[in-house]
């Protein structure tokens, strides 16, 4: 077993306004589902992406915003933990809205037996409405090391 399938699937995220230009993401909880090919499969239901710093770009379109880069991570009770390397994710007007555009952000999995998997998810674009970043389905691969 050297290959496994990544979905992390992340609720609607709060965007706060923090003050003049002053921007965040709210904390969000991913879920990570990990698929081996063996069938066998892994849940960690509490992958935390924290707080992030959104920088607004005044008059330029049609980059208008970027969520800083930030490292979401999570563990469960049997010793496996997740981390993922989020890149800064420029944000759009598009089609009359705004759009956060798709991003790949490399994972690290380090299981409880003492392995080490790496890999990428491919975060779609996300489209924002009313203060609030939709939900969207990572996927990705990873591969034993």
């Amino acid at each position: 077993m050297t290959k496994a399938t990544i979905t992390l699937t992340c609720p609607p995220m709060a965007i706060l306004h923090k003050g003049l230009r002053h921007w965040r993401t709210a904390v969000e909880q991913m879920v990570a589902q990990i698929t081996f090919e063996d069938f066998t499969g892994l849940m960690l239901h509490q992958v935390t992406i924290p707080e992030t710093e959104i920088a607004v770009h005044l008059l330029q379109f049609p980059t208008i915003a970027t969520v800083a880069a930030c490292v979401g991570s999570g563990a469960d009770g049997a010793g496996n933990s997740l981390g993922v390397a989020l890149p800064a994710e420029p944000v759009v007007v598009e089609g009359g809205g705004l759009v956060a555009k798709a991003i790949v952000a490399p994972v690290i999995l380090l299981r409880a037996d003492g392995s080490k998997w790496t890999g990428n998810v491919t975060f779609p674009d996300c489209k924002v409405s009313g203060g609030t970043a939709a939900t969207v389905t990572a996927t990705g691969t990873l591969e034993k090391q």
